[in-house]
């Protein structure tokens, strides 16, 4: 009797645990989408101002002015 409700409690502990844990990878997956779209922005916003390629090609003028002042503060 007593066994049985130590291995129901154990269980039902497990059982949390797991939910947790799925939770927080849940929540993990979410943010790396929100990065990875963030990032897709990025590199479409790069590209529309010439660059490409794995070094990247500008056109002409200074691809820097034509930057945010937030991204400019990332140089």
């Amino acid at each position: 009797m007593i066994l049985e409700r130590i291995v129901e409690s154990h269980e039902k502990d497990k059982s949390q645990n797991l939910d947790e844990q799925l939770k927080r990878l849940v929540a993990e997956v979410d943010e790396l989408k929100k990065e990875n779209m963030l990032l897709k922005q990025k590199i479409a916003r790069f590209e529309s101002m010439g660059g490409s390629g794995v070094y990247g090609r500008v056109s002409d003028g200074n691809p820097l002015d034509r930057l945010s002042q937030e991204e400019k503060t990332l140089f």
